[in-house]
């Protein structure tokens, strides 16, 4: 249904970056409300949507490459086409457009603006947050320097990962990496590759299933929420879904994220993710304050969690019906699902990790199908996307990290 926002038709709106991996979901859910939508591009980078009818693609440079570059670029191009909203897909974007729109007059950020960009960035305030909203939290140690971790006094196994989801270093953008420790020995490795570069969580390693919250906020006051599931991750070590599929929230979940949301004092889309074990307790995870990767499951159950963040940010009354039917849909990730057979076969890297698919349970699983199953990034009127995510993700996931041993 085609949109007017202020008495103008077909507001344009500046999203990227085009790599990640919510974008065609985006794209989709913003044009099939009437929105223009023009997505930018990490230079010399392939990305799905280069084949895609329905968008065109601006390149800037990379923020890994510069920062103040990545910047100046991206302001050139929002004066230049006079876009209505930004709307950052990954946590590199958000970082490179919030820290540009610190007053939030520069560029009208869609979502996690102001304050919620620091939150969304940083698990430090989230686990904080999650904390006094009454949620479960694996026991966490925040390390900033190598002189606050005693290896000897580590009860094993651990995960060692980064408290900033991205954060700048000199005038770039990066990254940090997570570290999967059975022992001593595994830690003191984790700590010489670490070397004290960026803040660090500490916490245990926790066993059961992936479950995320989808929903919207309006000032604090979470909506239409919908339950995620996590069947297979791409990489059984932990990393994002391959395949999941929608459940209901339970009430206390349900409840826990709403008070969570609530102190966070969130505005716009968000996922709130969290482990459940076998006593189905939920252990907070972490808040992802852009558009996830999952998104396409959102969208088949008919949460257009993109379209409706752009049109709050605009000043549409939002009111959309509720979804029917949405419990127990599969989305599934070509790409994803190979690489995850891949990583089975190839297996754990780590002593730390206790829990490892079959090889033969994971192909019989792979072949299963059902009639409410669908694929991420597919859409009958724009079939190449498909084709070229699919091609992308096992050369990214793959025959990259092969070239750089």
């Amino acid at each position: 249904m085609k949109t007017s926002i202020g008495g103008r038709q077909q507001p344009r709106i500046l999203i990227g970056f085009a790599d990640a991996i919510s974008a065609p979901e985006v794209v989709w859910s913003l044009i099939d409300s009437g929105f223009s939508v023009v997505v930018f591009q990490r230079k010399a980078t392939s990305c799905s949507l280069r084949w895609s009818r329905f968008v065109e693609i601006i390149e800037i440079t990379a923020p890994e490459v510069s920062v103040l570059q990545c910047q100046e670029e991206l302001v050139t191009v929002y004066k230049r086409h006079c876009f209505d909203a930004v709307l950052p897909l990954d946590d590199q974007a958000l970082l490179v457009c919030s820290s540009l729109n610190k007053d939030g007059t520069l560029i009208p950020l869609a979502c996690a603006d102001g304050a919620n960009a620091s939150f969304a960035l940083d698990k430090r305030l989230q686990i904080q947050v999650a904390v006094e909203s009454g949620m479960d939290v694996p026991e966490t140690h925040f390390i900033q320097s190598v002189d606050d971790l005693r290896i000897e006094n580590i009860a094993y196994p651990v995960i060692f990962k980064p408290a900033m989801a991205a954060r700048v270093s000199g005038n770039k953008v990066t990254r940090g990496k997570a570290y999967y420790c059975n022992d001593g020995n595994e830690m003191a490795q984790a700590v010489k590759v670490w070397n004290g570069q960026e803040p660090m969580l500490l916490q245990p390693i926790l066993h059961g299933q992936g479950v995320g919250v989808f929903g919207i906020a309006k000032h604090g006051k979470a909506l239409h929420l919908i339950g995620h599931s996590r069947i297979r991750m791409m990489n059984p070590h932990g990393s994002g879904s391959s395949a999941c599929q929608s459940i209901e929230v339970v009430p206390t979940l349900a409840e826990q994220v709403r008070r969570f949301i609530s102190k966070a004092e969130w505005h716009g889309l968000f996922m709130v993710e969290t482990l459940m074990d076998e006593s189905e307790n939920y252990w907070f995870m972490e808040l992802n304050g852009r558009p996830w990767g999952s998104m396409a499951l959102a969208r088949s159950c008919g949460f257009e969690y993109p379209s409706w963040t752009v049109q709050q940010k605009l000043g549409a009354e939002l009111s959309p019906p509720p979804p029917e039917n949405c419990s127990h849909k599969i989305c599934r990730n070509l790409g994803r699902e190979i690489v995850h057979l891949i990583m089975v076969v190839r297996g754990p890297q780590s002593d730390a990790i206790q829990q490892w698919p079959s090889v033969t349970w994971t192909i019989l699983r792979l072949l299963k199908w059902t009639p409410f199953q669908s694929w991420y990034s597919f859409r009958w009127s724009d079939p190449m996307v498909f084709v070229l995510d699919t091609l992308l993700t096992l050369k990214k996931q793959v025959f990259d990290k092969l070239r750089s041993r």
